[in-house]
């Protein structure tokens, strides 16, 4: 029997599923959830490595099932997604350039990786539709980092909208009509917008009130009026007639004919109860799953995979590396470039000096003139090559020459911190500045930070840009730039 395995960063906790893929209708053999701490993932983005990885640890020893290679399920805004129709005939890579050519234009510091997902078409004369995605690359690693740290390997990243998007296409009350969706998970709910069974739009809503008192699903009123609103100003599909809810709590329920009244619409309680098959049902809780669950649905179509689309552009740059091994990452990436580079320059001039003395002798005639002329291409390419050898000792002097950041000093960066999170560390080799990216829960820290970095001796001098209140995470935001001292003997 064919398994599969699928984790879910969700709200507040992780999710783990095991299920049976060699059926119609999927089996759930072991499940597990887990706590995450507070402030630890905000909209998908990792805002403190060590407690994420201490979280996954204890989560991957709690767990029931062996827990050693799993696709992973991301819900975040970060993702960008966009539906488009493109012919019938195209194939994979042009659907990857198209993917990647679409996102660009929005992709504004251009450091993400690409994909494509297949869903069902919107009509006849567009024969195809495809979601295009993209997701930070930086993101991603971080990702992939910590799972592989903690033990488990990470074969696929894919988005909770693209697991909906799929999941409406595959249940046959849903498919084909158009409807409002709402997806709820702890205090998040996401919104979509389907006409006709095909994905037009989507909205995220961090619910303020607490789902303990069964009110908290009334802030939605606004998002699915406006959605109703667009349905109804469309010409190219029907209008809206009915609104499921996804992940509804017991004490949710009564509020549906509340709902159904305030906005005009028929409105239900979504399970995945019917379309999943439970080796002990009365174990999970569907109020809490209906992420995790809707990505074990069946799926005929490619989805994304932004653990693949990572291998097919495997450049690591200074700029996007994080504080996790970011000196020998940086070291070993340099050191090999140089080397590489020497051994084909070495290797090229060698071969095409042998290859003119060759052609000297051959061109004496008159009539090899085509050789002659490649023996002047040759010669021009040598020239290129001895540029290009200048050009590396140079890097080579200039690496040499100035300090260089390595785990010692990322370590000391860590042991000042505290709880204080360094994300996003960026080094110019030119001028021998390190910067990088603070969030603390509480500013009274951050004087503190700022004084322990003057003073532990890795700096020659420490900028702070001042500090700034991040809405979207609740935390207290600022930059650090400093000049790395340089030492005797070699570099720090």
């Amino acid at each position: 029997m064919a398994k599969k395995t699928i984790i879910y960063i969700g709200a507040g906790e992780l999710q783990a599923v095991v299920y049976s893929t060699n059926r119609k209708k999927p089996k759930i053999l072991s499940h597990h959830l887990s706590p995450l701490p507070r402030g630890c993932v905000i909209n998908g983005i990792i805002v403190n490595g060590e407690a994420f990885l201490d979280a996954v640890m204890k989560f991957k020893t709690g767990c029931r099932f062996r827990l050693e290679k799993a696709e992973l399920i991301v819900d975040s805004s970060h993702v960008m997604i966009k539906s488009m129709a493109v012919p019938d005939k195209m194939k994979q890579r042009q659907l990857l350039y198209t993917a990647r050519a679409e996102l660009l234009a929005i992709d504004k510091k251009k450091e993400s990786i690409y994909d494509y997902s297949e869903i069902r078409p919107k009509n006849p004369e567009a024969k195809r539709d495809i979601l295009c995605g993209g997701m930070r690359r930086d993101m991603a690693e971080q990702y992939m980092e910590i799972f592989r740290d903690a033990g488990i390997q990470i074969v696929g990243i894919d988005a909770l909208l693209d697991c909906v998007v799929h999941m409406v296409e595959h249940i046959p009350s849903l498919c084909q009509k158009t409807i409002i969706l709402c997806v709820l998970d702890g205090q998040n709910a996401i919104s979509f917008l389907f006409a006709n069974g095909s994905y037009i739009m989507h909205s995220r809503n961090r619910l303020l009130t607490e789902r303990k008192d069964g009110k908290a699903v009334r802030e939605l009123l606004g998002r699915i009026s406006t959605m109703n609103q667009f349905s109804q100003n469309q010409r190219e599909f029907d209008e809206v007639q009915t609104v499921y809810f996804c992940g509804l709590l017991k004490e949710e329920e009564p509020e549906i004919p509340v709902i159904a009244e305030s906005v005009h619409l028929e409105a239900e309680s979504f399970s995945l109860k019917d379309y999943v098959e439970l080796k002990v049902p009365e174990s999970v809780p569907f109020d809490r799953m209906a992420g995790i669950l809707s990505a074990v649905i069946p799926v005929k179509r490619k989805k994304f995979n932004f653990a693949e689309a990572m291998k097919r552009k495997a450049v690591v740059s200074v700029e996007r590396a994080g504080a996790f091994g970011f000196g020998t990452v940086f070291l070993l990436a340099v050191l090999a470039a140089l080397f590489l580079a020497s051994a084909v320059i070495m290797l090229g001039n060698r071969g095409m000096k042998e290859e003119l003395s060759r052609l000297h002798s051959y061109t004496e005639k008159e009539e090899n003139l085509a050789e002659y002329r490649r023996l002047l291409r040759l010669n021009e390419k040598i020239g290129q090559y001895e540029a290009a050898v200048s050009q590396m000792e140079e890097i080579e002097e200039e690496f040499h020459g100035n300090p260089q950041p390595n785990l010692e000093i990322f370590d000391a960066i860590r042991e000042q911190a505290g709880t204080i999170s360094c994300l996003n560390f960026q080094y110019s080799s030119e001028k021998g500045i390190l910067s990088f990216s603070c969030y603390a829960g509480n500013y009274h820290q951050i004087a503190g930070f700022v004084k322990g970095l003057r003073e532990a001796g890795i700096f020659s001098d420490v900028e702070y840009s001042g500090y700034t209140f991040d809405k979207s995470t609740g935390m207290y935001s600022f930059g650090i730039s400093g000049s790395l001292k340089s030492r005797e003997g070699g570099t720090p």
